[in-house]
Parts: C-alpha cells; structure tokens; sequence
C-alpha cells in the first residue's frame, strides 16, 4: 500500500519497489505490464535501481522483449553508477 501510494507520487525508488512485486508476485498477482510501465520511465532518467532492474528484464524477457546485450548494457550502466548488486530483490 505505501509503495502504491509513493510510486503514484512519482517516488524512483518505490517505483522499482512495486516493481519488483509485481514481477516477483509479491502482495499482487504476477503483473509485468505494470512492473515496465514503473521501471522504463526510472531507467529512463538514468537512476541506477531503474536501470538495474530493467536490465534484468531485458535479460529474462519479462514484459519486454527477451534481449541479453540491451539488458547487460542497462545493468552495467547501472553498476557503473554505483548500484549495489546484493540490494537487488531480482
């Protein structure tokens, strides 16, 4: 709930939490449309969480196209940026 309410808000970080939930499943139903339209617009500016977790998306083809060399990009910009690997849920 106070996820939904922050990621509506326009929060990064909880919209890369909620997600996460919604690819994982966790506290809803399995929604990877959701989970992209929260994820793409983070990436997009370049916030490492975001970038991150759309790489891993890309990586598995979840809600996105199956694409390994986008998504190893997007997860190495994002290591290159400074996220920490062992905060990721996915």
């Amino acid at each position: 709930r106070w996820y939904r309410a922050s990621a509506e808000k326009g929060y990064a970080l909880a919209m890369v939490a909620l997600a996460e939930m919604a690819i994982l499943g966790e506290g809803m139903d399995q929604n990877l449309a959701l989970a992209c339209g929260l994820v793409e617009p983070v990436a997009g500016k370049g916030i490492p969480a975001g970038m991150y977790c759309l790489g891993i998306m890309y990586e598995r083809g979840l809600g996105v196209p199956h694409d390994e060399q986008k998504g190893s990009a997007l997860v190495s910009a994002a290591l290159a940026a400074g996220f920490d690997q062992r905060e990721a849920r996915l």
